[in-house]
């Protein structure tokens, strides 16, 4: 039997955590007594708060609609250049019989997610294989498998129906990210519109549409920073069930590790609050117990990670060397992603989270970034200590990150469920503003309405775009020149040829390039994906292709072609004139 001191020590952090709870909200009426008050209530009231109880639900589940269904429009958008690496990952052990990616640039999570779906003919192949096969004490998988026999699996492994069928997971893995973070609003003991907010700030957005339909790492990482975050709310919520969801924390932040390294740092807020939570001046043992609740959370996280990445055990000398790799390559840069540590790398970032991430509009990223802002400074006068809990994983992240010469927008998508969380916070603390007139309140939820909807409405645009699959022609080109006749452009050899084909005669065209403004050029030409600079907005205007990628922050993209519009300054900087 427990003694009496660990009683006391229980009850000491129970109350503890109590205390911990950012969002605590008045405590509610007794079951008798909101029985009694419902039984009052007509029928047209009780009408109305069914309304506002499904009412949330419904909206996240339209949003989650019009994203898988632009997403699913969009699949299909061409070439991406990490998919054929995670493509042979899932293929090589066909071949080799060690059922291992033996690449460990990223976790395993993407090479576990294409194992899983390709069971279904794996299975057979092998069980058909092993009856088939001469039993003999030591035989080379070669052997048993030659590589003739496996060539068919092999072939639809790589084949692009089977990656069209892991962007379709991955799309509908990602979408999850909107319903975790709307549990974790709700967790915290928020309202349902609330909770719809940050699920809309997730689910409008089109750098995480389009981020959403590449296999690649970083949105099953978001997703699984969004579950993390679900389960550290109820955890800051709970006042019996603490331990129980501080556990599922640490599962969750090791899947994010598992997925991309960098999600270990989930890890951290864990072992804080099991140390704040558990561990109280007075309490006799506490420290112990605190000590305990933290062995037993890394624990945890380290067997998870192990379960997804198990090369770091059985294949420790690779995954050494493409830990080394990574880092060299973020030490020293990246093609056009290379920009300069901590300033340069700090004030993209910041241009990227304010006017970038959040909506194709600057205006409306700007205004979700404000809100975010006060979300945080809202929630840090109410509780600081719960709100440094929230913010140490990503301000952490942040520095590490920009500390290194190579810059990827992906990488920051770890970041998103925090802001939407906090940008919900603010939101409903200017909607809860005592206005004089009715119609400020009104008007305020109007724009944010409005906001939401012009994304949804870029989602379907950039998806249409993406279905028409046909090379960028002439036509398109003159085009868009006869719109701005007052610009002077130069245009690049294969773009004159384009042009010349329309026989059209064009006033605002020059070979010279010290008379000309802007530079039109195809982004396939002459493989200028090498020259080309990224991380910085605006630089790169659309003139024709489908809208499946930020150029301006993927200008190495090699998938189906653009014509691209840049300022003749920037074209001489990156030496894109010496290839006319």
């Amino acid at each position: 039997m427990p003694g009496r001191h660990d009683n006391s020590a229980f009850a000491t952090a129970n109350l503890a955590r109590r205390r911990l709870n950012v969002f605590a909200m008045p405590e509610k009426t007794t079951s008798t007594s909101s029985t009694k008050l419902e039984d009052g209530l007509t029928s047209r009231s009780k009408y109305r708060i069914a309304i506002r109880r499904t009412a949330p639900p419904a909206v996240l589940a339209l949003l989650l609609t019009v994203f898988l269904t632009t997403g699913f429009i969009g699949l299909d958008f061409g070439y991406h250049w990490d998919e054929m690496f995670a493509l042979e990952e899932v293929s090589r052990p066909i071949e080799s019989g060690v059922f291992l990616p033996r690449s460990y640039n990223y976790g395993s999570m993407i090479f576990d997610i294409g194992s899983i779906l390709l069971l279904p003919k794996t299975i057979p192949f092998l069980v058909r294989a092993a009856r088939e096969s001469r039993p003999q004490y030591v035989q080379p998988y070669q052997e048993l498998v030659p590589k003739s026999r496996a060539a068919p699996l092999v072939a639809f492994a790589t084949s692009m129906d089977f990656l069209l069928r892991m962007r379709g997971v991955f799309l509908v893995l990602t979408s999850l990210t909107g319903v975790w973070v709307f549990i974790a609003v709700r967790a915290c003991k928020r309202s349902g519109w609330e909770a719809v907010f940050a699920s809309a700030v997730i689910l409008t957005s089109w750098e995480i549409a389009y981020h959403a339909r590449w296999v690649a790492p970083d949105t099953i990482q978001m997703q699984f920073t969004a579950l993390w975050l679900m389960f550290f709310a109820l955890a800051l919520h709970s006042s019996t069930r603490a331990s129980l969801w501080l556990r599922l924390s640490a599962v969750a932040a090791g899947l994010a590790c598992g997925t991309k390294y960098q999600g270990g740092i989930l890890l951290v807020p864990v072992i804080t609050y099991s140390l704040l939570g558990f561990s109280t001046p007075t309490a006799p043992g506490a420290f112990r117990k605190a000590v305990k609740e933290i062995l037993c959370n890394v624990t945890v996280f380290a067997g998870v990670f192990v379960i997804s990445t198990p090369g770091i055990v059985f294949d420790p000398f690779l995954f050494w060397q493409s830990l080394r790799h990574v880092s060299h390559q973020y030490a020293t840069g990246h093609l056009g992603h290379t920009v300069g540590a901590v300033g340069q790398h700090g004030f993209l970032l910041f241009v990227y989270l304010t006017l970038v991430l959040m909506s194709h509009w600057r205006v409306a990223s700007f205004m979700l970034a404000a809100l975010a802002c006060l979300g945080v400074f809202i929630l840090w006068k109410e509780r600081p200590t719960i709100t440094m809990l929230l913010l140490c994983a990503p301000v952490i992240y942040i520095l590490v990150m920009i500390c290194h010469r190579v810059m990827f927008a992906r990488n920051y998508l770890l970041l998103v469920p925090f802001i939407a969380l906090f940008a919900a916070r603010g939101a409903f603390q200017v909607w809860n503003i005592p206005y004089p007139v009715v119609w400020i309140r009104r008007g305020i939820a109007t724009c944010l309405i409005l906001l939401f909807l012009a994304n949804m409405t870029f989602l379907a645009f950039a998806a249409w775009t993406i279905t028409l699959h046909r090379r960028p022609t002439g036509a398109a080109i003159v085009q868009y020149l006869k719109k701005h006749p007052n610009t002077r452009y130069l245009l690049s050899s294969t773009a004159a040829e384009a042009v010349t084909k329309e026989n059209v005669t064009l006033s605002n065209t020059t070979r010279d390039s010290n008379a000309a403004q802007r530079y039109v050029f195809y982004s396939d030409e002459h493989e200028l994906w090498a020259k080309l600079s990224s991380n910085l907005p605006g630089q790169y205007q659309r003139v024709s292709g489908p809208l499946n990628v930020n150029f301006d922050y993927y200008a190495d993209w090699q998938g189906s072609e653009k014509v691209l519009d840049v300022s003749i300054d920037r074209a001489r900087e990156m030496h894109l004139l010496a290839s006319r």
